[in-house]
């Protein structure tokens, strides 16, 4: 489709010079839209990777993929209410994990593949992330 469009152009064109600046600028184009279409592509691709690698772990435990020393706060606030105080719970960690949990399960429901689901989405976020930290020379550092 895209040939056919750069044949009708050049074909329409009457100089050169003309031709050898469409050529560039269609080229430039084709440049910054693969760009924008890896952009999009590569952030689905990473969750997939991270989704397929966690799946065999839906039906175990929640110690299996780290989640046992979080349930004591996300299960606090499940029961009663949304806090960042978790002070006996938390075990001094940030409480954002924690409330991000609880929500989670108050508005699904605890179950080990919603708890599971938590941790692929953390997953997917560091692995992202560290993506985007290691671009070197990248003026769009957050996409």
């Amino acid at each position: 489709f895209i040939t056919t469009i750069i044949i009708k152009v050049f074909k329409n064109l009457s100089t050169n010079r003309l031709r050898i600046e469409t050529l560039i600028y269609l080229t430039i184009n084709i440049i910054i839209m693969s760009k924008r279409i890896f952009n999009i592509i590569l952030p689905v691709f990473l969750f997939l990777l991270v989704l397929i690698t966690k799946v065999p772990s839906f039906n175990l435990p929640y110690y299996w993929d780290d989640f046992n020393y979080v349930i004591p706060a996300v299960n606090h606030i499940f029961i009663s209410q949304i806090t960042p105080f978790l002070w006996e719970y938390g075990l001094g960690h940030p409480p954002l994990f924690y409330i991000f949990g609880g929500v989670i399960f108050k508005i699904f429901g605890d179950s080990l593949i919603v708890s599971h689901l938590i941790i692929i989405i953390f997953s997917f976020l560091s692995i992202y992330f560290t993506y985007l930290i290691g671009k070197n020379g990248e003026d769009d550092f957050l996409i």
